[in-house]
């Protein structure tokens, strides 16, 4: 018979594996071009999470600076959401950027791209070197910041642990479920302020090299 502990430990893992996911480059194309992505730079934004988070929405990276990176976008605690409520300037919690609903996460990420560009994300090419398309991926760091999701969004700047804040005012732990909504929201953020220079993945595995091909995802598969 299973004791109280070991069923709250199985209730743990089973919640984890509810809401968190791993994005295929097919799935994000839709998903960006549902969160009205420019369509000439999806397949950027797929090789941005793929070089963050390897699309693991969960994904959680701590820092050295301890700050920490949220989400598929791996979104920094320290400027763009809060760890234990929103703040940032996305104005989310870091935590928020961890589920599977990654909207914020786009939204967010597209602020972080408008002032830094590209050059905002710290990955390799970028969602298929920073997650490989998991929705969970959690990555700390020795400066105590960590990494959130599929593009691998940091509690530094762009998230709060345990609250929303941060560049993209959410909750770091919600980068890492399945639902990547908030985590293309605040990877929009991220976009918006810092382009896709933000992530240093983009810069070694995207920038001037071929990108993710997703001419077979079909104009309904965008839709």
């Amino acid at each position: 018979m299973k004791t109280f502990y070991e069923l709250l430990i199985v209730l743990s893992i089973t919640s984890s594996l509810v809401d968190s996911k791993m994005y295929l480059s097919c799935e994000l194309a839709k998903e960006f071009a549902k969160n009205d992505m420019e369509r000439h730079l999806i397949p950027h934004w797929i090789c941005l999470v793929q070089a963050e988070s390897q699309g693991n929405t969960s994904k959680m990276v701590e820092m050295p600076n301890l700050t920490a990176n949220y989400g598929i976008f791996q979104i920094n605690s320290k400027d763009w959401c809060g760890k234990d409520k929103k703040g940032g300037n996305c104005n989310i919690k870091c935590s928020d950027l961890l589920n599977d609903d990654i909207k914020d996460d786009i939204k967010c990420a597209k602020e972080v791209f408008n002032r830094n560009g590209l050059n905002g994300w710290k990955g390799v090419c970028l969602i298929e070197a920073e997650s490989g398309g998991d929705s969970s991926k959690v990555t700390e760091f020795p400066n105590l910041s960590t990494s959130y999701g599929i593009f691998q969004i940091n509690s530094k700047e762009w998230c709060r642990k345990g609250r929303r804040g941060g560049e993209c005012g959410a909750r770091c732990e919600d980068f890492l479920t399945e639902d990547i909504k908030l985590d293309i929201k605040c990877a929009k953020v991220i976009y918006d302020r810092h382009g896709f220079k933000h992530w240093k993945g983009w810069l070694n595995r995207c920038k001037q090299r071929p990108l993710p091909d997703v001419s077979k995802c079909s104009y309904s598969t965008y839709s």
